[in-house]
Formats: structure tokens, sequence, C-alpha cells
């Protein structure tokens, strides 16, 4: 019976139950996004229909998954097997209502979101209080309605407007409701950083094309005379040139990197190359600002496997914002030294330092310390880039720093032996 009822389901967009039950293609198309949801509903109703006389509760052990409320909180009613089963390993919230207005089954996953344990208390919560408000207008008006819902009056979603809890109620044939909670929370959330990252590189971009437009209109009326000042104005436009196509290749690069659309090529790299290769990248402008670079590769971590050119362009950011961030007469110190069976690339500076708020967020795409902003402009992309070079090794990244005594960036990846 449950091989029929489960090819019924697959093979036809009407969902048949027994005893001549059915859900209409326009109903069953609300239960399309959780095939958990289709099959617990269809087991309900088939467990309703062949015991229509139960009047006792059945005790709940306490190992159960699946939880029910009678309309007496005392009393506990336990669906079938299978249903509990689905109930249990379904990743959306669903809650059942009976045909008396009273909820009769609410599964693990509804009871997080709630943050309650006890079935008979579900309605008491905010988020139960709503639900159930759609469960029964459902009921009553005998139609099928899809709700936002919120967690409770101090809950972010609620305080930012936004819910991320959608509640879908059908109708049953029986007199019932069954709603699916689907938690859209964490979609929200990365729609809300899309945006907020296309803004930011907006951002970015409008001020060096202002510095680009201000230079131009001064050479085209004239304003500059001299071939000095012609100069400066179009170093200023190179320049801006420069810092525009920094920020275009991280913000490609990180979306590359963070989709996995980059061909990684694993073999073994000398890592006392890639660093002196590095120190001498940098040396000049280093010595512009007074800094001396310092580099130390250990033995027994000289030698790595993974991508020689990511592996450069992660210790590159490191380097540059060392630099970027550390005072004159003062040293960026790198260091290779070996942890377990992976290699750690280190870069310690001796700029203002991060306080433990901050350390936390650096890693955050587009995130910028704004009282550090003036002293090194940058895309805000270049750490996490370091941070998802190293997990494409199987490595990691971390940073240690306190307020006035510097910062030391690191990131792990595997040894070669």
């Amino acid at each position: 019976m449950l091989m029929a009822l489960g090819a019924t389901i697959v093979s036809s967009t009407a969902f048949a139950y027994p005893a001549g039950h059915s859900l209409s293609p326009g109903r069953a198309a609300l239960l399309v996004p959780s095939l958990a949801f289709v099959l617990a509903a269809a087991f309900l109703v088939i467990d309703r229909h062949l015991h229509p006389q139960t009047s006792k509760a059945t005790p709940m052990s306490s190992d159960d998954s699946v939880r029910a409320a009678n309309p007496q909180p005392e009393q506990i009613l336990l669906p079938s097997s299978a249903a509990a089963r689905i109930f249990a390993i379904s990743s959306d919230g669903i809650v059942v209502m009976d045909s008396n207005l009273q909820v009769t089954a609410v599964n693990p996953v509804a009871l997080h979101m709630a943050g309650i344990e006890d079935v008979a208390s579900f309605e008491q919560t905010p988020l139960g209080t709503e639900v159930g408000q759609v469960l029964r207008q459902a009921i009553r008006h005998g139609i099928d309605l899809s709700r936002d819902v919120t967690l409770g009056p101090v809950s972010s979603e609620q305080r930012s407007g936004v819910s991320g809890i959608t509640a879908r109620a059908v109708v049953l044939d029986d007199g019932g409701s069954i709603a699916i909670l689907q938690d859209r929370r964490q979609e929200l959330e990365m729609l809300q950083r899309h945006r907020q990252c296309s803004a930011d590189v907006a951002h970015d971009l409008r001020a060096p094309l202002t510095g680009i437009q201000g230079c131009a209109e001064a050479l085209l009326d004239g304003s500059a005379q001299d071939p000095k000042t012609n100069e400066h104005y179009l170093k200023l436009i190179l320049d801006q040139c420069h810092r525009m196509s920094a920020l275009l290749a991280d913000v490609l690069d990180f979306s590359a990197l963070a989709e996995d659309c980059v061909d990684l090529h694993f073999k073994r790299v000398d890592l006392a190359v890639v660093v002196s290769e590095t120190v001498e990248l940098f040396e000049r402008t280093a010595a512009d600002r007074g800094i001396s670079l310092q580099f130390c590769v250990g033995d027994d971590a000289a030698a790595a496997r993974g991508d020689a050119r990511r592996i450069r362009q992660a210790l590159t950011n490191l380097v540059s914002n060392a630099i970027g961030f550390s005072p004159s007469a003062s040293s960026v110190d790198i260091r290779v030294f070996r942890r377990v069976d992976h290699a750690v690339l280190e870069v310690r500076d001796s700029g203002p330092g991060l306080s433990e708020s901050e350390l936390e967020r650096v890693w955050q795409r587009y995130y910028r310390v704004k009282s550090l902003e003036h002293t090194h402009a940058g895309t805000g992309l270049g750490l996490p880039i370091v941070k998802r070079i190293a997990e494409l090794h199987g490595g990691r990244a971390g940073a240690e720093s306190s307020p006035g005594k510097g910062s030391a960036f690191w990131f792990s990846v595997p040894r070669c032996v």
C-alpha cells in the first residue's frame, strides 16, 4: 500500500488518499516544496481513516522524535510509525491541526523554531500563536493559505521587518489542516549580503571615478598649463585606474574562489622560493615607507603541496596589509614553520593591532576597520581571499592581535613529505 501511495505521489499531480479523499492539483502545488510534508500528510489521513474512533491517548516514549498534543495538554497522541519517521527527518517544520481546531502534531524542527521542547506549550509561543492563527483561518474558510510568520517580538527578523519563516497551510478533506514551516532566513541573509556587496563595490568605484573625472576636466579646460601639473594629473588618473582594476580583480577573484570556479594545480611547492619572490616584490614599497622585511623558512616546512600561484597570492595579500598598516621605522616578519602535517605561513606586523571584536570580523567580505581606513585603503576582500585559498587547500587561516601590539596573520597548507 505504501509503495502504491509513493508511486501515485511521484507520478501524478493529484494526491490520492483512501476512501475517495483527494487534493486538487492547485492544493498539491503547495505541497511540492517538501516531499516529506506530502508523505506526512498522506500518512496522517490514512491513520485517521483507519482509526476514526480513537479517543484514548497513547503515551509517548522518551526517545520518540515526533510529539502530538491531544485537546488535553497532558495527553499525547503519536502518528503512525511511518509518519513519525517522516516527521523526524523533515528539514521543514510541520504542524497539524484537526477539525476541532486543536494542534495534534508538531515535529522537532517546528519545536526548535519555537525554542521549546514541550509540544503542549507550542501554541503559547509567539511562533505557535501565529501558526495556529494561519491554520484556523485555513480551516474556517476552507482555503489554503501561505503567510509569513515571526519568531517573536524580540527576534532580529521582526526588528528588521523581515520574517524569513513562511507558513503554508493546506486544508485536508477530513476538515483539518496541515502546515509546513519553511525557514528562509539563511536565504534572505545571503541575499542581503549580496546587496550589501553590490553597494560596497559601487561605493568603492565611485571615489576613483570622481577623481579621474576631476583630473580629466582640469586637463581639458586648460587649468593645467605647465608640463609638471599635467604630469601630476595624469599620474593621479593612472593611480585611480590601478585602484579600480585592483578592486574589480579582487571581486572577480573572490567570486570565482567562493563558487569553486577555479582550477587548482596541486604539486610540490618550494615555500622558500614563494617567500623570497614575495619579499622581492614588496622590497621597494617597504623601503619607501622605512619598513624592513625579514623572513625565515624552517627546513621542516619548506615544501608544501598545493597551487603555487594561489599560495603566493594569499601571502601577497598578507604582506601588503602588513606593510600598509605598519608605521615607518618598523619591520614586517614573515615566518614559515611546521604545525603537525601542515606548513604555516605567518606575517607579523608592528601596526596598531585589532580588538577582539574586530579580529572576528576581518575575515568577512568587504569588512574594513573604520578606524584604520585612512591608513591603508583596501577592498575588504584580501583576507577573505586568503581564507578561501587556505580552505581550498585543506588548511585554515587565523590571526592574533591586540590593540597597540601589532598583528600576526597566518594560513596553512599541507606539507609535502
